[in-house]
């Protein structure tokens, strides 16, 4: 007879190994809650070298509008750079009766803070007061 194993009848916990740590869902992304400097750097700028960059770092994540209150997510063709002003997200609802929604990236930042994102992503916040946590204009001056 087969017994199966599991991660309690291993007894891993009498060989140090953190069992709870091996629980969790594998972290696939980590999110940074604040803007970088290379996205003010970026912002401006029309590329598919930029659409990827922006991409990479906000696709997958999720949001919820608040004047709506619906939930809304961010694919990789979602970047749309909008002529002689900035980067924007067409952000996918999660009801298909609803039509996607743009976004500033600032906007989306502060929005995916809210919430709690899917397995696999964790997302990093700002320090309270930090430099971080400075909402950065896109129009004001890079110093």
């Amino acid at each position: 007879m087969q017994k199966n194993l599991t991660i309690t009848n291993l007894e891993l916990e009498n060989w140090g190994i953190e069992v709870n740590a091996l629980k969790e869902p594998a972290i696939s992304k980590t999110f940074v809650g604040w803007t970088k400097d290379w996205e003010k750097d970026k912002w401006k700028t029309d590329g598919d070298a930029n659409q990827v960059l922006f991409s990479n770092k906000y696709e997958d994540l999720n949001f919820v509008l608040p004047d709506t209150g619906h939930m809304y997510y961010i694919r990789e063709v979602d970047f749309v750079f909008q002529r002689h002003y900035e980067w924007t997200i067409h952000a996918q609802c999660d009801l298909p009766s609803v039509e996607e929604d743009e976004v500033t990236i600032i906007l989306a930042v502060t929005l995916i803070q809210k919430i709690p994102q899917t397995d696999g992503v964790k997302a990093m916040h700002p320090v309270e007061g930090s430099d971080h946590d400075k909402k950065w204009d896109p129009d004001e001056e890079n110093d």
